[in-house]
């Protein structure tokens, strides 16, 4: 489902790119999709599964004008790089089958070049966002005060380095995503799908605004915002059920980030912080499927049998 959605973005990306050394990374990560696509297709085939519909030509126009700029090409091909890379560690993690296992680690291999060969471009072209800087410390410290968690009420500690990078990386991931639904809304048809994505452009601003306040109490800058790297074309170049998808794949990996952030952020304002945005996002995720539920966009997975069923229709039978 995702290398069929990342063939359409990447292709229309491809077509649209105007630097050459950008149109090079995006051909690079597009082969790499319509590499997984083939794949995939021979291990569900060899284990007699049915192969997803996933997405088409039919769901991008290539002859679109551009809506995103280079740079935006950039700062996605390296999130969702490092996105691909935690995705297809767990997945390796968690296989057991010798295809599967060989698939997930090539998979993550490519990632990392993927994620490092962006990084270069990024460096060689001076857009690269280093997460900000603490004076290095002179000796090893242990922690003696109990106030080291404290947060709500007296003096609040400075922010160690984990809580720093993750309130770093949170920002910069809003930050792409807001300009991903300014565009998305730009060019969507139906107008539920519009009202969508005018609520996350305001969740997502919300949050950046949220971790710009929380770095700034500690003296730290926070990272730019990339409003813009999309364009004022209005011109339809996704279908609305590939945009809805994309969002629903970014919430979702959205939650994941922030329970990360939850688990390494020690004083309590950031933990209460971090559960407030986690609500607010869980509910924008369960309205996200719902309308791709009643609109007929959701594939569903395989799932195991209802047995409850099953035997309703056993009993069924046997009565008659």
């Amino acid at each position: 489902m995702n290398d069929t959605m990342s063939v359409c973005m990447l292709s229309y990306f491809k077509k649209t790119a105007e630097d050459s050394v950008v149109r090079e990374l995006i051909e690079f990560a597009l082969e790499l999709s319509q590499k997984h696509i083939q794949e995939l297709t021979v291990i569900f085939q060899d284990h007699n599964y049915p192969i997803p519909y996933g997405f088409t030509e039919e769901d991008v126009d290539l002859s679109g004008p551009q809506l995103f700029t280079d740079n935006y090409y950039l700062y996605y091909l390296h999130q969702w790089s490092g996105v691909g890379l935690d995705s297809y560690s767990l997945s390796l993690m968690l296989a057991a089958n010798k295809d599967v296992i060989q698939y997930f680690s090539e998979c993550v291999n490519e990632s990392k070049e993927l994620l490092n060969r962006t990084k270069e471009v990024l460096l060689s072209k001076g857009l690269f966002i280093r997460a900000p800087y603490i004076p290095i410390p002179s000796k090893v410290e242990f922690v003696h005060k109990h106030n080291f968690m404290a947060g709500w009420f007296g003096e609040r500690r400075p922010l160690n380095t984990l809580e720093i990078a993750t309130l770093f990386a949170n920002y910069q991931r809003n930050a792409l995503a807001k300009v991903t639904f300014i565009g998305f809304s730009q060019v969507a048809k139906d107008k539920e799908v519009i009202k969508c994505m005018l609520r996350g452009k305001d969740l997502a601003s919300n949050h950046i605004k949220g971790f710009d306040t929380i770095l700034h109490a500690s003296d730290l800058p926070s990272s730019e915002t990339w409003d813009t790297m999309v364009t004022d074309s209005t011109v339809p170049v996704f279908s609305d059920k590939l945009m809805m998808f994309h969002i629903s794949t970014l919430l979702n990996r959205g939650v994941g980030f922030y329970g990360t952030s939850l688990g390494v952020s020690s004083r309590r304002d950031l933990g209460a912080h971090y559960l407030k945005i986690l609500g607010g996002l869980l509910l924008f995720a369960e309205d996200i499927a719902n309308l791709m539920i009643d609109k007929g966009w959701m594939e569903q997975p395989p799932s195991m049998v209802n047995r409850d069923e099953l035997s309703k229709i056993k009993g069924d039978h046997v009565k008659d």
